[in-house]
């Protein structure tokens, strides 16, 4: 089973996760992320420090259509009225 080897937490500010097998996930680019890593980071995020999908976005670098494309793959969609991902 491969997991993860060293991880620091869910946070867009750290630098890497390096996985059993040797692969390095770099966190500097969230747009190359996981989509269940990317999710924990989003979800966090809108709920302690971003109001919006829209200013999430803008922190991130990233567009929103990018982000809901991603989090769409493992079906979760965004909903304004809670401010969070939750699965369809």
């Amino acid at each position: 089973m491969t997991g993860p080897l060293i991880i620091a937490g869910l946070s867009y500010y750290f630098v890497s996760v390096v996985f059993t097998n040797g692969e390095i996930m770099e966190l500097e680019h969230p747009e190359q992320l996981n989509p269940f890593i990317l999710l924990g980071i989003v979800n966090e995020k809108l709920r302690l420090s971003c109001d919006s999908l829209e200013q999430l976005a803008d922190e991130m670098a990233m567009s929103q259509q990018h982000i809901e494309r991603q989090l769409h793959k493992i079906r979760f969609h965004y909903q304004p009225m809670n401010n969070q991902f939750i699965h369809d």
